[in-house]
């Protein structure tokens, strides 16, 4: 259930992206470019901070030995 339901959660972004993007791109060209700027800040973010974090868990997970 939680997997069908993240799978809908990421259409659903593309398809509001996708038509958000459009719609910025046609109408406002700086928007756009400054939604793509905090997209991949988001992104880079992610992978450079919170990634070693979510390792250090899961290795502390698997190191808990019953």
């Amino acid at each position: 259930m939680m997997i069908s339901g993240e799978a809908f959660f990421i259409v659903c972004l593309a398809i509001f992206f996708t038509l958000l993007s459009q719609s910025f791109w046609n109408y406002n060209q700086t928007g756009f470019w400054a939604m793509v700027a905090t997209i991949l800040f988001a992104v880079i973010y992610g992978i450079a901070h919170m990634w070693p974090q979510y390792i250090k868990l899961f290795r502390d997970l698997n190191s808990i030995r019953e």
